[in-house]
């Protein structure tokens, strides 16, 4: 509990039911980055001559205040606790106001990161979006099956139990990338002497986040397959539609779902969800739950 911001002279008892030590107790056991009390702590000093008066207002525990303004991708809380911190008795919360979102589907949005003490704590009060990466869409068919399409990245990474207010905010793991058309075949002309036209499938969409659209199938002779279309931060990517007999490719998943298989549901699978919040054996509070798509686990 923080001690008192002014009024009657401190005690030197007040500062040790703050800060601990060993009775009976001395000013000489409450320097700044000593055993007892973090660095940076108000004005208190690191050596020499020790004024109690400056012990008004402080605390035992280092407050840590990350605000993200601005659109950024790719947020690590860790490497961006800042010199203040101490190990152990901190406090950080991770303040978002912009679109945090991910470059790789192998990366979250925001992770705690890792390398916190116990008696540290994590928050985050997201009052914007936080996007994972969207999976990107598997490859059409040219001669054979599509490609399945790719799992999508996930929102939030905990490496650390965290606290989150998502009262004003968005959470969303990405879409999972849509499932390649599978090749064909037709024939035409005479039985004994077809002639036979192959058909490239159509590649499948980018999953919610920005994946990219699958290519659609090259057969080795005929017409190849259309693209799929990509994703974005706004809207999932379109499968690359059939061409004459061929197949389509499926449509990339929406914010925290998986994406469609190809064929129209019959062909190669699509890409899993991204999570809201992947635990990864942690745990998370939620404050407040606002909108999340995507599992929490």
């Amino acid at each position: 509990m923080t001690i008192k911001s002014s009024g009657s002279s401190l005690a030197i008892s007040e500062i040790a039911a703050e800060f601990g030590g060993s009775t009976p107790h001395s000013m000489s056991e409450y320097y700044a980055g000593g055993d007892n009390v973090p660095s940076s702590t108000g004005d208190i000093a690191s050596s020499g001559s020790n004024a109690m008066s400056n012990f008004y207002g402080t605390s035992n525990r280092i407050i840590i205040t990350l605000t993200i303004s601005g659109d950024t991708a790719n947020y690590n809380i860790f490497s961006n606790k800042g010199g203040t911190y101490s190990a152990g008795l901190s406090d950080v919360t991770l303040v978002n106001n912009a679109t945090i979102s991910s470059s790789s589907t192998g990366t979250a949005a925001v992770d705690t990161g890792s390398g916190w003490a116990s008696g540290d704590t994590i928050t985050i009060d997201n009052n914007s979006t936080i996007i994972g990466d969207g999976g990107n869409g598997g490859a059409g068919g040219g001669n054979s099956v599509g490609a399945a399409g790719g799992a999508a990245g996930h929102a939030v990474n905990l490496q650390f139990n965290t606290t989150i207010d998502n009262a004003g905010g968005t959470l969303s793991g990405g879409g999972g990338g849509g499932g390649g058309g599978s090749g064909t075949q037709t024939s035409s002309g005479k039985p004994s002497s077809p002639t036979i036209t192959l058909h490239g499938g159509g590649g499948g969409g980018g999953g919610f986040g920005g994946g990219a659209g699958g290519a659609g199938g090259t057969p080795s002779s005929g017409n190849n397959g259309n693209a799929g279309a990509a994703g974005s931060v706004s809207a999932a990517g379109a499968g690359g539609a059939a061409i004459t007999s061929g197949n389509p490719g499926g449509a990339g998943g929406a914010a925290g779902t998986a994406g469609t298989a190809g064929n129209q549901g019959g062909g190669a699978a699509g890409g899993a969800a991204g999570k809201a919040v992947n635990l990864n054996g942690n745990t998370v509070t939620f404050t407040n739950t606002g909108t999340r798509n995507g599992a929490t686990s």
